[in-house]
């Protein structure tokens, strides 16, 4: 096994490495031309930030090779690739600014890294390595999800040439090695983000694979059509579809294929049907039956349902810690309850609100989360007014408060220096991470779980409500064609099954669950005080009665 582990350190450094290296070739090309053209300074960033993390996270947990070593270097090399982008961009205010914002998020981490190994956070270091490894999972995620900021043009333009393919096939290359050295190395979180690091890079290949340039060369030659040009995500502008030969704007709201591919087959209306009926900027449609009327109704009224049910889930899950923070108020003690996954609750909830207010979903996004924001505001106060660690609490929610104020005033300002579609796609990608961040944050307890072989410290009902929301949320966000609600709800999902199935494997034996199991679990919620029951018990020494005169010298002993 010693030496399978060393050739699986080296192997995961080696292509972690690669996975640094891997844009050399598009930052040559950019130094030889003096110009970036369309690359995005986003993933050089994204990039920097995971190395810088990951690099922090194995300063934490002692693992000086592969984890610390390999990513130092990536650190180092990304600086050099940020430095030759920003000698030869045009947009050096903007760039300055992404960068800028990267800094000051691989510093923060680095100071609370480097303080809570001293202690001077009041912190066991046990705690300060799964915090930071929270965070290095939120980089993974953002790094490896940030190809898919340009999936929804992939499959409007039918073309993949957008998609970092070289990127896409290193990273799930360098995730699987990953996944094998954290199963080695017993680390959960280096298990779970590789995982599903792997799954999305999986994705992306097989859009790349369903996209491939010569089956849609192949395609547009015998006529089918397609695009004429592929525009770079960083500019992205609505692009018509070609009819024929013949080819006009088409304004955004009239980019509909369903209704183009009805003028190519339909004779042209007459001069009445023209007349009653609608008509776009290409040429004039069909006449619309009761049919396809119904059917627009009825898709209409779905959504609507969904809609409903939507929020109905999120605001069940937003409520779901009511009952124990009644518990805690009436005991004016927090027991054994965490802050941290309220703390990451009111994040979640307060990204999804902004993400709502920057593509105009007052209903059900931004009403639903305002609701679920205020109220997370409320639970936190009474946590704080209850718990006896009042200052870690008060650091914890200092911190949230400001990462919530900065990603608000972005929302608020970014329009002013982006373009809109830029603005909610990183505030969409920031609440990806939330999202992620909410849902794995149970996870920590799975250590604990495989160790006693019980399943009690796992909250049940939230991560049964939790299902149920994202389920609802995936189908939403199929039918409204938004892959930022799709995605991490996917992967959220993904997270409550997997806990639910762990939940089922160490569920505590129903015959010990009514004498121990109750009481440790009341006691584990509830209260700092160890419960103590008293089962009465037949005393070995008094246990036979031999003669009433026995028995009554055994009462006066006891009784004495």
């Amino acid at each position: 096994m010693g030496t399978f582990l060393v050739v699986i350190k080296v192997l995961a450094s080696l292509s972690a490495l690669y996975m640094c290296f891997s844009p050399t070739p598009a930052i040559y090309r950019i130094h030889k031309t003096r110009s970036t053209g369309h690359v995005s300074i986003i993933p050089l960033v994204a990039l920097w930030g995971c190395n810088h993390i990951w690099m922090l996270y194995g300063y934490v947990t002692d693992d000086l090779f592969p984890l610390l070593v390999t990513y130092a270097i990536g650190d180092v090399l990304c600086l050099i690739f940020v430095a030759v982008y920003f000698r030869w961009t045009t947009e050096r205010k903007y760039v300055a600014k992404v960068c800028a914002f990267a800094f000051i998020c691989n510093l923060l981490p680095t100071i609370y890294a480097v303080v809570g190994m001293q202690g001077y956070t009041y912190q066991p270091k046990h705690d300060v390595q799964q915090i930071t490894g929270f965070i290095a999972i939120a980089s993974s995620v953002i790094l490896y999800a940030s190809p898919f900021s340009a999936i929804s043009h992939v499959i409007k333009t039918k073309s993949n040439e957008s998609i970092p393919i070289l990127m896409v096939i290193v990273g799930a290359a360098n995730n699987t090695l990953w996944i094998v050295y954290g199963y080695l190395v017993s680390d959960l979180l280096l298990i779970i983000p590789t995982s599903f690091n792997a799954v999305l890079g999986v994705i992306q290949m097989t859009l790349y694979g369903f996209y491939h340039p010569k089956v849609r060369g192949s395609r547009i030659v015998n006529g089918s059509g397609g695009p004429r040009a592929v525009v770079s995500p960083k500019d992205l502008l609505p692009v018509s579809y070609t009819t024929g030969t013949r080819e006009a704007p088409v304004a955004p709201a009239a980019v509909i294929p369903t209704l183009i591919e009805l003028n190519k087959l339909a004779p042209p209306p007459s001069t009445e049907e023209a007349s009653c009926a609608p008509t776009t900027a290409t040429s004039p449609l069909p006449t619309i039956d009761v049919l396809e009327v119904l059917n627009c109704t009825m898709s209409a009224t779905v959504v609507l349902v969904v809609k409903i049910l939507a929020s109905i889930t999120a605001l069940y899950m937003c409520f779901s810690p009511v009952p124990a923070m009644l518990r805690i108020y009436r005991q004016r003690c927090t027991g054994h309850m965490p802050i941290l996954p309220l703390i990451a609750q009111w994040i979640y909830n307060h990204i999804w609100m902004l993400y709502g207010y920057t593509i105009q979903s007052y209903f059900p996004l931004l009403a639903t989360y305002v609701v679920g924001t205020i109220l997370s505001v409320i639970i936190i106060g009474i946590y704080y007014t209850c718990t006896k660690e009042r200052s870690q609490v008060a650091r914890l929610a200092c911190g949230a408060l400001c990462f919530n104020v900065a990603v608000a005033l972005y929302t608020a300002v970014g329009p002013y220096f982006q373009s809109s579609h830029q603005v909610s796609t990183t505030v969409g990608a920031i609440a990806i991470c939330s999202g992620f961040f909410l849902y794995a944050s149970p996870l920590a307890t799975i250590r604990e779980v495989l160790h006693t072989k019980s399943a009690l410290s796992i909250p049940l009902e939230m991560v049964l409500v939790g299902t149920l929301s994202n389920a609802i949320w995936t189908a939403y966000g199929f039918l409204v064609h938004d892959l930022i609600i799709i995605i991490p709800t996917v992967i959220n999902t993904a997270l409550c099954l997997f806990q639910l199935l762990l939940y089922v494997a160490y569920h505590p034996d129903r015959s010990n669950k009514l004498v121990v199991g109750t009481r440790i679990q009341q006691s584990v919620v509830d209260s700092n005080v160890v419960d103590i029951t008293i089962v009465p018990l037949e005393t070995p020494k008094y246990g036979e009665m031999v003669s009433p005169a026995a028995s009554t010298s055994a009462y006066v002993a006891m009784a004495v």
